[in-house]
Parts: C-alpha cells; structure tokens; sequence
C-alpha cells in the first residue's frame, strides 16, 4: 500500500481523532486535578499557619502581659529556627513592635514591616508570602497581637511536582487508551475494510471474487454481503453490455461512414463561411479612396480588439495600394471611446506616419472629447477635424 495512503487513510485519521479527544478529556482532567491540588496544598499551608500563630500566641501571652521582651525574643527566634516562619513579629495593643525575629538566610521580603496590621486575627497572600495575624489574649482581654510571615517557595514547589505528576499520568492514561482503542479499531473495522477493498481492486482487474466477513453480524457484515449483491448484479450487468456493445459496434461502424461524409459537407461549409467572414470582416473598416493619395476610412459601430487589428492593416493595405499620403479616420459612427480605442487610434497613426502618410481624425463629437480628456487620451500625434471637407481641404492645402 502506498505511503500516503496509508497516512490519509482512515485508520490514521480515527486515531488521530481518538488521541485529540483522549488529549482533552485528560487536559480537562489534569486542569482541575490541577486546582484542587492547589486548593488543598494552600488550605493546608493556611491551616499549619493558624496551628503557628494560635501556638505562638498562646505561648506569648504571659511575655507580653509582664512585657519580657527577651522572652518574646526567644520565642520568635525559636519559631524562625524550627521553620515554623521565616518571620515572626510580636506587637503591643497599640501596635507597638515588641520583638521580632527572621529565620536564618531570610531574604530583605521576609524582613519587611507588616502593613495595615490587623488586630483581630487575618489571613493574607502576598509578594510570596502567607501573612498571618493572631491576637494574644490574657485574661480574656487582647493584650497584643502576633504576625508571621511563612514563605510560599515550598508550596510552589509541590504544586509543580503535582503537575508534573498529574501530566505524566495523563500520558501514560493517553498512550494506554490509544495502544488499546488502536488495536481495537484495526481489528474490528480497518483489517475488514481494507480486505474489502482488495476485493473492489481484483474486480476492477477482471478477477470477481467473493469478498469475506459475510458472516459476520454487525455493519461491516452487512456491508460485505450488500458487496456480494452488487458483485452478482455486475456480472448479470456485463453479460448485458457485451451483448449491447456487439449490436452498437456494428452501428458505430455505419456512424462513421455516415460522419465521415457529413464531415465532408460540413468542412466545405466552413471554408465558404470563413471567406465569407473575412469579406465581411473586410467590408466592416473600408478603404475609400478620395482623390489621389487621399483615403477614407468611415468607422461605424464598436471598436473591439479584432476590429482595431483590422482597422492597422487596412489602413496600411490602404496607403500602399492607393499611394496614399493623408489618410482621414471618421469617427462620426463610433457611440463609445475609450483608452484602448484612443491607443489603437494612435498605434494606426504612428504606422501610417512610418509610410509617409499623414493621419486626421474626423468626426469627433462633444461627448466623446470630453471622454477623451477626462481618460487623460494622448492624441497629439493626430491631427482632428470636425468634418471630413475640412480635413479634405487641408489635406488640399497641405499638397499645394
């Protein structure tokens, strides 16, 4: 089979399908897997960070009734030691800074002042960090408020090794799916196809066999016995046609003889209408002759490609036959005149002048003059006159 069949065929194409749509369900999947994993690794991060703060506050809380700065000062650096946080702040009722410690190695963000400080107790993520509040109670009242701040990185971290695991499953999940629904599809429905289309291919080369999976009993058994229908119902049609090609061979042949005389007839036809045509081609762009070395040529009708051909030639013919040395083109008969009409005016112009002739224009009418100008027309090699008598006269004058 060749190449590229075997690439635009229908098995590569189903199980292209197949993988795009395995691709998006598992996209789709790992998406939200994705999600959730962040989800669940920030609740916990939130939580373990509550956890912190409520221990440090409830460790804190005698510190700071007494004011022990030094206390609160080891208790920080003790939270900061254990990567509890990598900042600990403890403040006053009033906002006061009372101690404060940053882990070993903490960078100039960890170390930053806490902004908008929340007595009350809050929760926040920002520049990289969970920022966490916690008040410190003693004797049911709120005698001071402790802040720490824990380093994301690690939570970052995770949520990219969750992705990449989520990834890696969904590609081995893929290439199972595509291993399996591939070799699933090749057996069920292409190797019966294309045992089918072999069938199709020895009947074209005259060789009719039954195809096989006639047994079977889903569409492609059912699509090898409606093959084998029409096998039958072809050869019944063949045995027809011969017997039919016989009987038409034998009019063909009568056909011929009958074609080839009217072919004859018709041939003749044509020649005396191609004459006829350059007679008529001939009579449409006359040659009148004036007086000696004068001529004219009366325009009537459209000017196409052909026409204007012609219009060349019989000017030419027309000076060399008539030896003629003004030649006057009336174009009272032409209803339209356009840049390509103008240019082949010009090109007839320009030859006559190359046999010695003088060409004049006759016959233009206001209308066409100011086509002719609003075109931007080049007619300065022509000379133009309103009446063929006064272009006779100069012609007269210019030979006196």
């Amino acid at each position: 089979m060749p190449f590229s069949r075997r690439l635009f065929g229908l098995y590569p194409r189903i199980l292209l399908a197949l993988v795009c749509s395995n691709i998006l369900v598992l996209a789709s999947m790992t998406v939200i897997d994705q999600r959730n994993s962040q989800a669940r690794l920030s609740a916990d991060l939130l939580k373990r960070g509550n956890g912190t703060a409520q221990i440090l506050a409830n460790a804190a809380n005698l510190f700071v009734a007494n004011t022990d700065l030094r206390g609160l000062s080891l208790l920080a650096r003790t939270a900061t030691t254990n990567n509890q946080a990598e900042y600990v702040a403890f403040f006053s009722a009033t906002g006061d800074l009372l101690s404060a410690a940053a882990a070993d190695g903490a960078v100039a963000a960890a170390r930053l002042p806490f902004s908008d400080l929340t007595v009350g107790g809050s929760q926040r993520w920002m520049n990289g960090y969970l920022e966490i509040t916690a008040p410190i109670i003693y004797a049911y009242k709120p005698i001071g408020t402790v802040a720490l701040r824990i380093g994301t990185a690690e939570l970052n971290a995770d949520r990219v090794q969750t992705v990449m695991q989520s990834i890696i499953t969904a590609l081995l999940v893929l290439l199972a799916l595509s291993i399996v629904v591939g070799l699933l599809l090749r057996m069920l429905v292409i190797l019966p196809l294309r045992q089918l289309s072999v069938t199709a291919e020895q009947i074209v080369a005259g060789t009719w066999t039954s195809p096989r999976g006639q047994g079977r009993c889903d569409e492609i058994g059912q699509l090898a016995r409606s093959f084998n229908q029409m096998i039958v119902s072809l050869q019944t049609r063949e045995s027809q046609l011969q017997e039919q090609v016989a009987a038409i061979q034998t009019l063909n042949a009568e056909l011929d003889m009958r074609v080839g005389t009217r072919t004859q007839e018709l041939q003749a036809l044509v020649n005396a209408q191609e004459q006829l045509l350059g007679q008529i081609r001939q009579m449409s762009i006359p040659v009148v002759p004036i007086q000696k070395g004068v001529i004219a040529i009366p325009l009537i009708g459209g000017l196409d490609g052909q026409r204007m051909a012609q219009l060349v030639e019989n000017v030419l013919a027309g000076i060399e036959n008539q030896r003629a040395h003004f030649v006057a083109i009336d174009i009272t008969g032409v209803p339209i005149v356009d840049m390509q009409v103008a240019a082949a005016l010009v090109q007839t112009a320009e030859s006559a002048r190359l046999l010695g002739a003088t060409t004049a224009l006759v016959g233009i009418r206001p209308e066409v003059a100011q086509s002719l100008v609003q075109l931007g027309a080049d007619l300065s090699g022509l000379h133009t006159y309103p009446t063929l008598q006064e272009a006779l006269l100069s012609s007269a004058a210019r030979r006196g």
